[in-house]
C-alpha cells in the first residue's frame, strides 16, 4: 500500500478537480552524501524545500516502468541520464564523473509529484527505492540499472565476519577518524606522469599515504581521485592512470592510507579502541 498525505488524498478524490500537473522527481544520493535532484517537468519544481532541476537544465533522464509487488522479488528500473558538456557533478563533467565510478552504490529514489500548478505542489507518491547496480556510459548518456533494496538479501556473508584485519573502511562512521586530519595539500612536480607523481612538499614518512588516495584540486585532472599504491621519497605511485598528464604546479590533496592491522591503528592513528579485527582467532587447522 502506498502512503499518501491527507492533502494529496483530498486532491485525488475530489470530484471538483479538473486538471492536475504531474511529474517525476529523481533523487540520487552519492556515497559522500551529495544529493542530485532532477525532474522531468517542463520547468524547475520545488518540493519540501528542495529544488528539482527540469529538462531545460544540463541533465535530463528517462526511466522504464516500475511495478509494486508483495514478496521478495527484486524490482528493477532502467534509468538513462543524458548530460551536455556544461553539466558538471563534483567538479567533473557529469558523464566523466559517472564513468569514474561516481555512482557506485548510490541510492536512487523516484517519486511522482502532484501539483495544482507548477508552483503549487500538493504531495508525492513514492514509486521506487533502490541503489545503482550496473551501468554503461557512452559519449552522450549513462544507462543505469537500479535494483531495489531487496537485492541486499542476496548477500551470503554474515553481518559480522571474523578476520584478522579491521572490518571498517578507513574514515567511515565505524572508524570515526576525520580524513581532513590526515591529509596534506601538495603540488605536482617535475617528471610527474599519469601513473607517477613527484612532489617536493612531502614530509610524511615512507608508506604514510600507501593504500590511501590523492584527489586533484586544480588543472585538467581537477576532481580526479586515484588510490595510492606506494608513497615515499617525495613521490606517489598510483593504482590507475590519471586522465591527463599533470602539469607542474597542479595541486592535489593526499590522504593517509591504512593496512587495517592493529599495529597501524595504534601507532599511526591512535585509534585502537575502534579497531574491529580479530587477530587472535585461531586458523581453522589449529582450532579446537
Amino acid at each position: 500500500m502506498k502512503n499518501v498525505s491527507a492533502p494529496l488524498m483530498t486532491l485525488l478524490t475530489s470530484t471538483s478537480t479538473n486538471e492536475l500537473c504531474i511529474c517525476d522527481l529523481l533523487t540520487i544520493t552519492l556515497n559522500d552524501g551529495t544529493v542530485v535532484c532532477l525532474s522531468n517537468a517542463d520547468q524547475d519544481v520545488t518540493w519540501n524545500g528542495q529544488l528539482y532541476s527540469s529538462g531545460s537544465g544540463n541533465i535530463t533522464f528517462v526511466r522504464s516502468k516500475t511495478a509494486s509487488k508483495i514478496g521478495v522479488e527484486v524490482a528493477e528500473m532502467d534509468l538513462t541520464l543524458m548530460a551536455n558538456t556544461s553539466a558538471h557533478t563534483e567538479g567533473l563533467p557529469t558523464l566523466q564523473f559517472v564513468r569514474n565510478s561516481g555512482l557506485d552504490a548510490a541510492q536512487v529514489r523516484l517519486d511522482r509529484l502532484f501539483l495544482t500548478a507548477w508552483n503549487a505542489p500538493v504531495g508525492i507518491i513514492n514509486n521506487f527505492l533502490g541503489r545503482v547496480s550496473t551501468l554503461d556510459v557512452t559519449r552522450t548518456a549513462a544507462k543505469i540499472k537500479v535494483k531495489s533494496y531487496v537485492v541486499m538479501m542476496d548477500l551470503q556473508l554474515p553481518k559480522n565476519t571474523y578476520q584478522p584485519t579491521c572490518l571498517h573502511s578507513l574514515y567511515d562512521s565505524g572508524c570515526t577518524l576525520n580524513r581532513a586530519s590526515y591529509s596534506a595539500s601538495m603540488t605536482a612536480g617535475v617528471h610527474s606522469t599519469q601513473m607517477y607523481l613527484t612532489t617536493g612538499t612531502m614530509t610524511q614518512p615512507a608508506g604514510y599515504f600507501t593504500q590511501g588516495y590523492v584527489q586533484f584540486t586544480s588543472g585538467q585532472n581537477a576532481g580526479e581521485r586515484r588510490t595510492v599504491l606506494s608513497s615515499g621519497a617525495g613521490a606517489f605511485g598510483l593504482a590507475m592512470p590519471l586522465l591527463y598528464p599533470p602539469a607542474i604546479g597542479d595541486s592535489f590533496t593526499a590522504y593517509a592510507g591504512c593496512d587495517h592491522t592493529s599495529a597501524t591503528c595504534t601507532a599511526k592513528f591512535n585509534n585502537l579502541v575502534h579497531f574491529r579485527g580479530f587477530e587472535f582467532v585461531p586458523v581453522p587447522e589449529t582450532a579446537l
